[in-house]
């Protein structure tokens, strides 16, 4: 390098480099008062190209390129400024020393011209190598459905919180390519994940899954979880670390329904007063909504002996003394009632939840109330022998079998005393 000149070297390096790509740099030539140089100053790049700079002026250079600028006064204070460039680190060096390393992409450097010397500042920019950000998608759960998609809304932003420009390329694990910007959205499947390459180092990144009430969902970074939601929406959130991987997986599992509200209901059947202990009563049940309609479908039963069943609105059952009929798994809410058939010869009592209930006077007996959850409700019907009839000859006609007996007897007395006279 020839005396009183400043010679400016660039090198571009690192993965991806572009080693055609100009960068540009700033001069200031001051005296030792401080105050800018007045006129130009002759120049000469590497490749001979020759011009002209004054303070302030700026230069270019590509890779393994240099510019020197010669015939600078002994004192006059110096200094070199790259332009940032956000892609590229940047390390600099004065006369051979390192003094100094910018992350951003800047750098500055300064020093004076000695008589009978030559000054030289050195400029390395490394290719600063982007990160990427790696969605993944889990679906767990009895019932699961691992063919729905479920939406992720991205947000990319830089160290200043401004949203990203411009779009970044995608690829999904079945190989699909696309693209995204900041605020756009994926969809993903059980299993499947998407990357997006290329973010810039410092990148703050979210991603936040759109909420769905079936599915309780967890996110974790970078394999620690952070998050949990009950079927609202959930964010991972992070930032882009030179040539590092981010990972942001989400889980969602099936929200179990919660059980039907249900209760149960019992009907019992006693006879009482002599009566036939293996005669057959009739019971018909009626099962309805809170809007009077019946309800739909069978219910489970256990009857005597351990006898299992359903049992619909309006059907009917047969008890005996000493009988009991459970139905299962009705509703909290629904009315029930249960009628017993009249039957001659009984007098029938019905009482629900243990309370008696009016007659109905035509001899059949009802109870009925409303199910209560995890409750069971108890309808018993008590019927008292009253009377036992038979056929009459000829005429087909019932009569009580104690008035029978009882007009038996008056017409025996009637023949004995109808007797006794005629002996006389």
């Amino acid at each position: 390098m020839p005396e009183r000149s400043l010679t400016i070297g660039k090198e571009v390096a690192g993965e991806g480099a572009d080693q055609t790509k100009t960068f540009t740099f700033t001069v200031t030539l001051k005296d030792a008062a401080g105050n800018a140089l007045t006129g130009g100053f002759k120049t000469v790049k590497s490749d001979n190209t020759k011009g002209e700079i004054s303070s302030g002026g700026t230069v270019t250079l590509k890779h393994n390129e240099t510019i020197t600028i010669n015939d600078l006064p002994v004192g006059t204070k110096w200094s070199v400024t790259e332009t940032a460039d956000t892609a590229y680190s940047a390390e600099m060096y004065v006369n051979g020393t390192k003094i100094q390393l910018a992350q951003d992409g800047s750098a500055v450097g300064g020093g004076d011209i000695a008589a009978g010397e030559a000054a030289g500042i050195a400029f390395v920019n490394t290719k600063i190598q982007p990160g990427s950000l790696t969605i993944g998608k889990e679906v767990a759960g009895e019932g699961a459905d691992q063919t729905k998609t479920f939406t992720f809304t991205v947000t990319l932003k830089d160290a200043a919180g401004n949203a990203l420009t411009g779009s970044f390329a995608t690829v999904k694990s079945d190989g699909t390519a696309g693209e995204i910007s900041s605020g756009g959205t994926v969809t993903l499947k059980h299993d499947e994940t998407i990357t997006i390459n290329d973010l810039p180092v410092g990148t703050k990144w979210s991603v936040t899954e759109t909420a769905d009430t079936a599915y309780s969902a967890e996110v974790s970074v970078n394999n620690e979880k952070v998050a949990l939601a009950q079927g609202d929406a959930i964010t991972g959130s992070g930032e882009i670390a030179e040539d590092e991987a981010e990972q942001v997986a989400f889980v969602n599992t099936v929200i179990p329904p919660e059980p039907p509200k249900t209760g149960t209901l019992t009907i019992t059947k006693t006879v009482e007063g002599g009566g036939d202990a293996k005669k057959d009563f009739a019971f018909t049940v009626e099962l309805t909504g809170a809007d009077g309609n019946a309800l739909d479908g069978s219910y489970k039963t256990d009857g005597p002996n351990g006898a299992q069943g359903e049992i619909a609105s309006g059907d009917v059952i047969y008890l005996r003394h000493g009988d009991t009929v459970t139905v299962f798994d009705l509703p909290a809410g629904a009315n029930w009632r249960v009628t017993e058939a009249a039957e001659e010869g009984y007098e029938a009592a019905a009482y629900a939840d243990g309370a008696k209930t009016e007659p109905a006077g035509d001899g059949s007996a009802s109870a009925s109330g409303v199910i209560a959850e995890g409750k069971t409700a108890q309808a018993a019907f008590v019927n008292t022998f009253v009377y036992q009839t038979i056929d009459l000859p000829m005429t087909g006609d019932r009569m009580p079998v104690a008035l029978m007996a009882a007009l038996a007897l008056v017409c025996g007395a009637a023949l004995l005393t109808d007797g006794k006279r005629r002996d006389k």
